[in-house]
């Protein structure tokens, strides 16, 4: 299977829908992607410290991006 190369490992991800019966991972938990297997799930250390992997075209999750990240660490400080 060809490896997509639209995630990438370091890149920010904020979950919408997790379709997981078995997990609490609200909507809008964030975390970072950790790698990225052969099927393409990614597989994502959330802030809160739990582990899961997200599957595309199943789960549902946006990529945040760089000013979204710089805005909020404006807003914290």
């Amino acid at each position: 299977m060809k490896r997509s190369k639209n995630y990438k490992i370091g890149q920010r991800i904020r979950a919408i829908k997790v379709e997981d019966p078995y997990t609490d991972i609200q909507l809008g938990a964030t975390g970072t992607i950790a790698f990225v297997d052969d099927f393409d799930t990614l597989h994502v250390h959330w802030d809160d410290g739990r582990r899961l992997g997200l599957i595309p075209g199943i789960d549902q999750f946006q990529m945040i991006d760089d000013k979204e990240i710089i805005a909020h660490q404006t807003h914290t400080l």
